[in-house]
């Protein structure tokens, strides 16, 4: 009786985690296609912006964004076999990391993401947007995230985070 529960428990967590997925792909498909050129962007700053009572992600070019991204976009290890070992790398893929970039691009366009995550190659690489993590402690127990161009913190030092990007969403720390 009690394998019963947990395999009905089991189902029903599955059933809400598919249900989650399709929510996520409506909602998603109810935002425009990407269209902004950030090459050619008014600038670099993203905002939220309040649009029928729900607020939006706006990129660069005023559009509404919302990212569903990947982590660890990375080309790997230069090198396939290093010290015996063998490591992920993008010359088992494509010819140069130029061109692993536009595949893997090309791929996660046709699978419906839009930006990159923690620990990818920098956005004017990857020519998407991204949310840079800041590893600044794994142990702390509070999220920040600011919009791109300035932690709060930065004003206090006088000094800019990090050149504008008009790729880069924002920034967040663990």
């Amino acid at each position: 009786m009690r394998e019963r529960g947990l395999i009905a428990a089991r189902v029903r967590a599955r059933s809400a985690w598919l249900w989650l997925w399709v929510a996520a792909g409506l909602l998603a498909a109810t935002v425009p296609a990407r269209t902004c050129d950030f090459d050619a962007a008014p600038s670099s700053r993203w905002s939220l912006a309040a649009e029928g009572g729900v607020w939006w992600l706006q990129t660069p070019c005023g559009e509404r964004f919302y990212s569903l991204g990947v982590n660890i976009l990375d080309g790997g290890y230069p090198d396939r076999r290093k010290d015996g070992k063998v490591y992920y790398s993008w010359q088992a893929f494509a010819p140069t990391l130029g061109d692993w970039i536009a595949e893997t691009r090309q791929r996660l366009s046709e699978w419906g993401f839009n930006s990159a995550g923690g620990w990818s190659l920098a956005p004017q690489q990857l020519r998407l947007p991204a949310v840079i993590n800041l590893e600044l402690g794994r142990r702390a127990v509070h999220l920040l995230f600011a919009a791109a161009g300035e932690l709060p913190h930065q004003r206090a030092l006088g000094r800019p985070a990090a050149p504008a990007l008009p790729r880069r969403l924002g920034w967040l720390r663990r």
